[in-house]
């Protein structure tokens, strides 16, 4: 259609399918909110035209991923629908089928494909749901109309696709957009609540029934039972009747949203659940377990305990089932299923009648031997321990479990089964005696049932060690431990008469093993439980200082015996290792070797889980609390060795952290410094992104700054101890360097100026730019040849080895035994006089290598300080770089060749380090300052640099600076980092000279001397910043010598200098 003006909608859209595509959304907004809604607000179009468009706007889905773009798209549509609702709803409908019936993965090449990911169905539901809503608006709610019911049954398939299908795929992402898939539903629903029952007739109907209409039909539910109830309640049989068709009965499991979304709908028909639903699923058990199990599962969960009795159906319909033939399917998932539903439904029982009989009935099959195969009973075991009653009846049920248990521990030999009955027992044991208010007579019988069976347990002998160790570790240590931890009274009947008697069996255990450990053979896991016990409980009948006594005494220490903790492999031995050494901590022991087993498990131990590690942490965390210094005194040490040794895994770097906090709460000032350069180590000193050390010591309560202002010495000298390495080691490896380095950055950026010029007056003092000096090529020689070796051999060169000539016989002996020592490696034996040469020279080589390394270390030291003082802040070094530069050109580069030879690449990049600190000077200019001073004072920089002369390099510099510095004068750090080059320039007399004759000098054409050029221009630049000469920052005295210098070496410039020399000393009188 083609209007007066020449409008062709045809022509239009052809450009507009060409033109969505531009990857600009300035020019998205642009195009669609002025240009496109222009259009369908002011041109005509027919209803194909209309389809058109909608099939261009399509193409975006895929395009537009920011919410602009999005937003801007929804207006084009919404203005569509306010245009032509009718025509609008019916082209949705067509384009959004079609789109879904298209979608292919993400990497396809199609041209008109939408990939079928969660983003673009959100996409597609904002459609759906824009078009359902204008589409009601304008033509009502009528079942009949297809186009209608194609956008309800559309917007159902899109929302199913969005939500997630099992609890286990739920990420934060998915949960985000499901959740506002919901609200654009609600959203419809709840503007048109004369629509409710319409949606529902649609979603419900035989003929169009799919399980991708429940989540919607949920939604609609929840919605309608707030603004439409009797609609919902009219059609609630046919809901029911959807539900049990479609959900139950499905041969597959249905999607977990599919019947989570029912919830509103479970919580209206209340009472009827049962009756309604237990014929379908008695009869699904039998024929498909493993599709109704999960479905059951989340329908029960859905309905929840508190609004619904299910103890009746519980017991009636789904109990014996479950414990008797679901648990002991061939499935593998009808087993686990069965096992996660019977647990739900043992938790269901609200009186104690129902909870024994619910307890009865799920021991039974296990007490009857129904239960053939050990993975069986494993799995009835752990089910077991979590099966708890209601409130108020979980002693009753506990109770009768119990008893159950009990009749399988002479049965059960293999490590799995016993492992979990055990487990069971303790779990159940321990809801026995944490009844307070329960009569001491009503659990009397079960409880001394089981005391009788634990004592007798402990005494089996050694061939039953898995069951003693099961009976001390899981059926007695763990509910005695929770018990103690719940603060229960230890003076009542219960403890005294049943709970006594195990406490003094297990420290019987405890007592042997520190006498005697390997005597005890498999009972050491029971001596760890009882130890610990003991030392926590303290109970009447033992002496509990004689135990941890011994327990602490040196090799004999169960703890501490080397062989223990390396065989700890099952959680319960690495528990009850870890709380025996908080037992024995509690106790006062110091031994640094119970620091071993507690590390080793948080951060070494093969096959290590987060419920081990996480009891290591815990058990640290309760020491720190006891005696922090005291705990950094026996880990510290062992703890940065462990660093050393493990691998940088994210779990490992969280159990340093929280060790790390541990230690630093409340240590003194020795334990603070030691812990601050552990958690500067290369593995660990930086998680998620951010100081370890700053962010625990914030997290423990304190101010960084203060606490440096409160422990500056201990700090400084934690860092200067750590770079006090041999001068051979490798600093790129040494984690004690690469920590320390760290420390002194932190150091800086929460110190400030204070920390740094601490720093760097103690590097200043490091090094020592006249031993350097002083030392020669033999020095070195004679540094890098190992210590039990000589450099030079002062026998085989002596005076002494110019033997008298030797003729006949006994020259041609003495070439023999020669011969013959030197092929059998047999040394000389020395003469006095030639052993007093060696041992002369030995001393003088000594010397020669304490000297050298003594230079060296503190050169590395005092290199080490700088780049540390830079990489802490960049603020801070440019306020110190006159210090900084001072201690890096004056202190090290004046080393000379030495000092190059001694530090290697470290004075190259401490000086490109400082160039990042370089405040006002222009940065194209910083690098070719720093290598043109490093060339001027002989070190060796990348070929790059080498290939243009040093005159032509220094010439285009210092007219560049002096060009920057006419109009705009450097800041102190630009100026501090120049001002080495102007003297080393003039240290020179400046570079390519030329020899001018008395007759060139007055030739105008002659050539011109570049190192009068030089010079010049550093008196120019000087000059131009006399007048800073009262800032403390600015190098006054080295600007003082240089212009003497220059006075002395040029008279040309004599005039020149002496009025910069006048300008910075006026500007210099009454400053320091």
């Amino acid at each position: 259609m083609t209007d007066d003006n020449g409008f062709s909608w045809k022509t239009y859209l052809e450009s507009l399918a060409l033109r969505v595509g531009t990857s600009s959304v300035k020019q998205r907004c642009e195009l669609l909110e002025t240009e496109v809604i222009g259009y369908v607000e002011g041109q005509e179009a027919s209803d194909k035209e209309v389809l058109g468009l909608v099939v261009v706007l399509k193409k975006t889905i895929p395009l537009y991923v920011d919410r602009i773009s999005r937003a801007a798209v929804h207006k084009v549509l919404a203005s569509i629908g306010a245009q032509r609702p009718q025509t609008f709803g019916r082209a949705m409908a067509v384009v959004l089928d079609g789109a879904m019936e298209t979608a292919q993965p993400r990497k396809t090449t199609h041209p008109d494909a939408i990939p079928s990911t969660q983003a673009s169905r959100f996409v597609m539901l904002t459609w759906a749901t824009q078009a359902l809503d204008v589409y009601t608006r304008e033509q009502g709610s009528d079942a009949s109309d297809a186009v209608w019911k194609r956008l309800v049954l559309l917007t159902a398939r899109l929302l199913w696709g969005i939500a997630p299908a099992h609890p286990q795929n739920i990420d934060r992402k998915a949960m985000s957009m499901s959740r506002s898939a919901h609200r654009e539903v609600w959203r419809v629903v709840r503007a048109h609540p004369e629509a409710v029952g319409s949606m529902l007739d649609v979603l419900t109907a035989k003929a169009d029934e799919s399980e991708t209409n429940a989540v919607l039909l949920g939604n609609v539910v929840s919605a309608g039972v707030r603004v439409a109830k009797a609609a919902v309640v009219e059609r609630k049989a046919v809901i029911a009747d959807f539900i049990d068709r479609v959900l139950i009965s499905a041969k597959a499991t249905p999607s977990y949203s599919s019947v989570r979304d029912m919830q509103a709908f479970l919580e209206l028909i209340g009472s009827e659940f049962d009756q309604t639903f237990r014929p379908t699923i008695s009869r699904m058990l039998v024929r498909s377990p493993e599709a109704v199990l999960p479905t059951c599962l989340w329908l029960l969960q859905a309905v929840g305990r508190d609004n619904i009795d299910l103890a009746p159906m519980y017991l009636e319909a789904l109990a014996e089932p479950l414990a008797g033939t679901q648990l002991r399917s061939a499935n593998e998932g009808v087993r686990r299923a069965a096992a996660q539903l019977l647990a739900y439904l043992g938790d269901t029982p609200k009186t104690q009648e129902d909870a024994e009989r619910a307890a009865d009935i799920i021991t039974r099959p296990l007490t009857l031997g129904r239960y053939t195969q050990t993975e069986q009973r494993t799995a009835a075991y752990n089910l077991l321990s979590g099966v708890r009653a209601g409130p108020g009846n979980g002693w009753a049920s506990s109770a009768v479990i119990l008893t159950a248990l009990l009749k399988m521990t002479g049965k059960e030999t293999q490590e799995a089964p016993v492992n979990a009955l055990f487990a069971a027992i303790g779990a159940h044991f321990g809801v026995l005696i944490g009844q307070q208010n329960v009569e001491r007579a009503e659990c009397a019988a079960v409880i001394n049932t089981f005391v009788e069976a634990a004592q007798k347990g402990l005494a089996l002998p050694d061939r039953s060690a898995v069951v003693r160790q099961a009976w001390a570790a899981d059926a007695i240590g763990e509910p005695l431990w929770a018990w103690a931890d719940a603060g229960a009274d230890s003076e009542s009947p219960l403890v005294r008469d049943y709970v006594q008697p195990l406490l003094v069996t297990l420290a019987a255990i405890a007592e042997k093993a520190t006498v005697a450990p390997l005597a005890v053979g498999g009972g050491t896991l029971g001596a760890h439980v009882g130890l610990a016990l003991a030392l926590r409980l303290r109970p009447s009948g033992v002496d509990v200082a004689a135990l941890a006594q011994h327990a602490a005494n040196g090799d004999k220490s169960l703890v501490m015996w080397d062989k223990v903790f390396h065989k700890c492999s099952r959680r319960a031995e690495c528990v009850w290792l870890l709380r025996c050494a908080e037992a024995l901590f509690a106790s006062g022991c110091s031994d640094k070797r119970m620091a071993d087993p507690v590390l080793w498990i948080a951060c070494r131990m093969p096959g290590a889980t987060l419920e081990t590690v996480r009891a290591a942490i815990d058990a640290l965390a309760t020491m720190s609390r006891t005696d922090a210094a005291r705990l950094w005194r026996i880990v510290g040490e062992t703890l940065f060795t462990e660093m050393d040794r493990s691998a940088p895994v994210a779990p490992t770097l969280c159990t340093w952290a929280d060790v790390l906090h541990a230690a630093l709460t409340g240590a003194g000032a020795a334990e603070l410094a030691a812990a601050a350069l552990t958690c500067h180590h290369p593995q660990a000193s930086h998680v998620g992104g951010t100081s370890l050390w700053i962010s625990l010591v914030q997290r423990a309560g304190v101010d960084p700054a203060e606490l440096w202002h409160g422990h500056s010495y201990e700090l400084e000298q934690a860092v200067m101890q750590a770079l006090d390495t041999d001068a051979s080691t490798d600093t790129s490896t040494s984690t004690t360097w690469r920590a320390a380095e760290a420390l002194a950055a932190d150091l800086v950026l929460v110190g400030g100026n204070g920390a740094a010029q601490r720093l760097l007056d103690q590097a200043h003092t490091d090094i020592d730019p006249e031993a350097l000096r002083a030392i020669c090529a033999e020095d070195i020689a004679v540094w890098r040849t190992p210590a039990d070796q000589l450099f030079f051999d002062p026998v085989a060169t002596s005076a002494s080895d110019a033997r008298r000539p030797l003729k006949g016989d006994d020259a041609w002996v003495e070439e023999i035994q020669r011969a013959v020592a030197l092929r059998k490696n047999i040394p000389r034996k020395l003469s006095p006089a030639e052993q007093l040469l060696v041992t002369r020279r030995r001393e003088v080589e000594s010397a020669m290598r304490q000297r050298v390394e003594q230079a060296a270390r503190g050169l590395r030291r005092g290199l080490a300080i700088v780049r540390a003082a830079v990489a802490g802040s960049a603020s801070v070094a440019a306020a110190n770089m006159l210090t900084l530069m001072r201690v890096v050109v004056d202190r090290a580069v004046r080393g000379g060749s030495t000092a190059a030879t001694l530090a290697g690449d470290a004075i190259v990049d401490a000086l490109m380090e400082l160039v990042t600190c370089a405040d006002g000077l222009d940065p194209v200019l910083r690098a070719p300052v720093a290598m043109g001073l490093l060339r001027a004072r002989g070190f060796a920089v990348p070929a790059a640099w080498e290939q243009e002369s040093m005159a032509a390099l220094a010439s285009r510099v210092l007219y560049r600076l002096r060009a920057g510095c006419e109009r705009t004068p450097l800041a102190a750090a630009g100026f501090n980092f120049v001002l080495p080059l102007m003297q080393a320039t003039a240290d020179t007399g400046g570079w390519g000279g030329l020899a001018v004759s008395r007759v060139a000098a007055d030739d105008e054409y002659a050539p011109t001397d570049p190192a009068a050029e030089q010079l010049a221009l550093v008196v120019d630049i000087l000059g131009f910043h006399a007048h800073f000469g009262f800032d403390e920052a600015m190098p006054r005295r080295e600007m003082l010598q240089l212009l003497i210098q220059l006075m002395a070496m040029r008279p040309t410039l004599l005039a020149a200098s002496r009025a910069c020399l006048e300008q910075l000393a006026s500007e210099m009188e009454g400053s320091d």
